[in-house]
């Protein structure tokens, strides 16, 4: 049976793999709606998904005592802002910058966080980090240089949403120390994130549910149907229950 470090470095790299291949979506995303609302609705999706494996670890969560567990509310509570921010200036650069870049430039908070730790917690930082910080901000200069204003405004964003991600790392470790309950952690900042940036999008951007769906049809390459026979949309593994109308009963009609 492997050790848990082993089994912590394969879920990481499992998690690079995952959210180094989700820029490409990021970037393809946002064609009919802005990217506060494709923010917003990454999260609410997010939410649901983890809500059910958070749900088991209720009684990890609700056992710590109550002056931890007022603290936990406060950490639980800046993990989504932090992380609301960092992704979101990540969308909105994503409209004018590359995807090289800003999945380069995003990885900038691997040396944030302990120069951040350094500052406002008084960690010691070994010296290679000095090291490695400079050479990402020499691949940084190199990647940005050459880019016009928008490019370089762009990527300056992404920066300082790797600040926030940064951010976000440490208060997850902040976390840990008092109780171990990742998927209560994540569902929980995933619905904050959803709440925060829900009225925002109505504010700075005209969410419709047309775009939304059109993104979703252009997304999953599902067509709109332009009439009442759904044989392709079930084709293309699309399955519809109602209790007048189905895709079985359509079937019969269209013999």
């Amino acid at each position: 049976m492997p050790s848990k470090q082993i089994t912590a470095t394969i879920l990481l790299v499992l998690a690079a793999l995952i959210w180094g291949t989700a820029f490409v979506a990021q970037s393809t995303g946002m064609e009919f709606i802005g990217p506060l609302t494709f923010t917003n609705i990454r999260f609410l999706i997010g939410a649901i998904l983890i809500a059910p494996l958070a749900y088991r670890e209720r009684g990890l969560f609700f056992n710590v005592e109550d002056l931890k567990k007022n603290r936990l509310y406060i950490i639980i509570f800046l993990t989504g802002c932090s992380l609301l921010m960092g992704s979101y200036l990540q969308q909105y650069a994503l409209l004018y910058t590359k995807i090289g870049n800003a999945a380069f430039l995003t990885i900038l908070y691997v040396p944030f966080v302990p120069i951040i730790s350094r500052i406002f917690l008084r960690k010691k930082i070994h010296w290679s980090i000095w090291f490695a910080v400079s050479i990402c901000l020499t691949g940084s200069y190199y990647l940005t240089v050459e880019n016009n204003f928008e490019a370089q405004f762009a990527d300056i964003l992404v920066v300082i949403c790797a600040v926030f991600f940064a951010i976000h790392c440490i208060l997850i470790d902040e976390f840990f120390e008092i109780v171990d309950a990742p998927f209560t952690l994540a569902a929980t900042q995933f619905f904050i994130c959803f709440l925060i940036s829900l009225p925002l999008i109505f504010i700075f951007e005209n969410p419709t549910l047309s775009g939304i769906y059109k993104e979703l049809f252009e997304d999953l390459r599902l067509t709109s149907p332009q009439n009442g026979n759904l044989r392709n949309w079930a084709k293309q593994g699309v399955l519809l229950l109602n209790s007048s109308l189905t895709v079985e009963k359509l079937s019969l009609i269209h013999i």
